[in-house]
């Protein structure tokens, strides 16, 4: 992979970035990205090539009154790839967050998947997509809310609660975290995820999240 990075003002800039997926070079991105300062906005505009995608779309960032404010918007083009994988399609995410006065920080989340599907019987068509397969997607429905607020209940310990929900199919996912600082360079992490939604009854597909399984986990994180 090759990254390059022009200044064009003491705002601006425009940035490059090239990348071969195996040794023949046959499958590559290449992305190019420009940004500028608007008052207290960063705005900027992106366009590549990713596999066998076209992809164009805007995004902002910036801050009104001391809220964050964030969205990105992009138009994909396919010229191949497999039957699952849309030809056109349009994505669209947007929050706004913010730190209180008592430590609470809050942040809301809207997402529009236009790759994905309106009904949950039509879920597995997905299951064999490229994007899928790797990583570009991970969701399967359309509309989604999102949300994260976190609490600092003593310097060295601190909680987080997660949740996203499809509201196409009402499912979603839960996820408290809780987090302690052991020392300066290692911490405590112990954590869940909590799905929700209606179940799986062969062979019809009711919700997205209704798939999940429970998940907990303990991690422990030592920087040396």
């Amino acid at each position: 992979a090759v990254q390059a990075k022009i200044p064009l003002g003491q705002f601006s800039q425009l940035e490059a970035v090239y990348a071969a997926f195996d040794e023949n070079f046959r499958t590559h991105a290449l992305g190019l990205r420009g940004q500028t300062s608007v008052r207290d906005f960063d705005v900027g505009v992106m366009a590549g090539k990713f596999y066998h995608d076209f992809v164009l779309g805007p995004f902002f960032d910036g801050e009104v009154q001391g809220a964050g404010m964030r969205g990105e918007f992009t138009y994909t083009r396919n010229t191949a790839g497999n039957r699952q994988d849309r030809r056109t399609f349009f994505r669209a995410v947007s929050n706004v967050d913010y730190r209180f006065a008592n430590g609470v920080y809050g942040l809301l989340e809207y997402y529009y998947n236009g790759f994905g599907e309106t009904e949950p019987e039509a879920y597995p068509r997905l299951l064999g997509s490229e994007r899928l397969a790797r990583g570009e997607i991970f969701n399967l429905g359309r509309h989604y809310l999102g949300a994260v607020f976190e609490y600092e209940f003593h310097p060295l310990v601190q909680a987080t609660f997660f949740g996203q929900w499809n509201i196409l199919d009402d499912s979603g996912l839960i996820g408290p975290l809780l987090n302690v600082s052991l020392s300066d360079e290692a911490d405590l992490r112990v954590g869940m995820y909590f799905p929700f939604g209606a179940e799986f009854v062969f062979p019809r597909i009711q919700s997205e999240f209704g798939l999940y399984a429970r998940v907990y986990y303990l991690q422990l994180r030592w920087y040396f």
